[in-house]
């Protein structure tokens, strides 16, 4: 089941990403922030969840 939760999760970042593609070269409106707003949300997410430790490792 983890590997079908990987396969999704790496589904909604590539849409999430491509929606801010898609918002800053968009003909009528083109824009750098939603790009920028999805990059810097998306390393903030991986940072804060890709690197944390295993569960079963505590330091207290």
């Amino acid at each position: 089941m983890t590997f079908f939760k990987a396969i999704l999760a790496w589904l909604v970042i590539g849409v999430i990403l491509g929606g801010g593609i898609f918002m800053t070269v968009h003909p009528k409106s083109p824009s750098w922030f939603p790009l920028l707003i999805v990059v810097v949300g998306l390393v903030a997410v991986i940072g804060k969840f890709g690197c944390l430790p295993p569960s079963d490792e505590h330091h207290h």
